[in-house]
């Protein structure tokens, strides 16, 4: 007889020392630049290796795919899902997977790392405001969708990713000359449900409704401060999701965005004093819930 293993919570709170280690990376080359340790060419050079070794990285763990998914029986499986690209059980047809995937263009005056797979359910952003300019802010964006067309002539639909999240920042702001204004930095992260519907005149898909869940949210404007937080959670929990109507008539992209934001405004003319502004948000979307109820 087959011994059973019994579970434990061993390792519960294992760090990733990968991770630790590319991220503490990251902070090392900007206040390398910013003393003059090395030039904008070689912080370029180093910011983009450390941004390649975290991306592949966080896109290469091991999937969190449901086993019972992976064994359901086809005339079992439940209407309103969709599966990432690759995931079990392989006999899911193609329009009940995940078919689209996205990331946001670059933002000049930031380094940005942004991938995301419809073969796996996982967007991975990280943000950083780089240590050559004062002045700069913007998003990192990556999303990953499927693409549906309504069963009846009108009907209310509902889109409920089910996901877990990642999330850290860092701001951090040296003592500046008491002669000029503070500086400022920001950051802010969010989840972003989109339903776009497609125009019948241009083919094209625009936004039809959408909504943001807050995840994270800091403001500095001082001197000599640090902040860093982190956290980790799932959705939906309690959130209802995206409602919105639809009809037979119509295609609809349907879209799970995770974004990071920073900003950074130094005035102090020395480059020594400028402030550090990162974060990153990692996320892995095993199933996508859509719910229709005929109107």
């Amino acid at each position: 007889m087959t011994e059973v293993s019994q579970p434990t919570l061993d390792g519960l709170d294992l760090v990733d020392e990968v991770y630790e280690g590319l991220w503490a990376r990251l902070e090392q080359i900007e206040r390398e630049a910013t003393d003059g340790q090395i030039d904008p060419t070689a912080a370029m050079q180093r910011r983009s290796e450390a941004f390649q070794d975290l991306g592949q990285h966080v896109m290469g763990l091991p999937g969190s795919f449901l086993q019972p998914v992976g064994e359901i029986e086809p005339e079992l499986f439940p209407s309103g899902l969709f599966l990432p690209a690759e995931a079990p059980p392989s006999w899911v047809t193609a329009d009940r997977r995940y078919g689209l995937e996205w990331i946001g263009p670059d933002v000049p005056g930031l380094g940005q790392s942004k991938a995301a797979s419809a073969a796996s359910g996982r967007m991975h952003v990280v943000n950083l405001v780089r240590s050559d300019v004062t002045t700069a802010g913007g998003w990192a964006q990556a999303a990953v969708g499927i693409r549906v067309r309504p069963t009846y002539a009108l009907s209310r639909l509902t889109l409920r990713p089910e996901l877990s999240y990642t999330w850290r920042y860092l701001m951090d702001t040296p003592i500046v000359a008491s002669t000029v204004p503070y500086s400022q930095t920001r950051t802010r992260g969010r989840l972003r449900l989109i339903a776009q519907q497609e125009n019948l005149a241009s083919g094209a898909f625009e936004t039809y409704v959408q909504r943001s869940v807050d995840l994270w949210e800091q403001w500095h404007s001082g001197s000599s401060a640090r902040f860093e937080d982190s956290a980790s959670g799932s959705f939906p929990g309690g959130d209802p999701g995206l409602s919105f109507i639809g009809s037979s008539a119509t295609n609809f992209a349907l879209w799970l965005v995770s974004e990071a934001f920073v900003s950074r405004t130094d005035f102090d003319p020395d480059p020594a004093r400028r402030s550090i502004c990162h974060a990153t948000l990692d996320v892995e979307m095993p199933m996508i819930w859509l719910d229709e109820v005929k109107l």
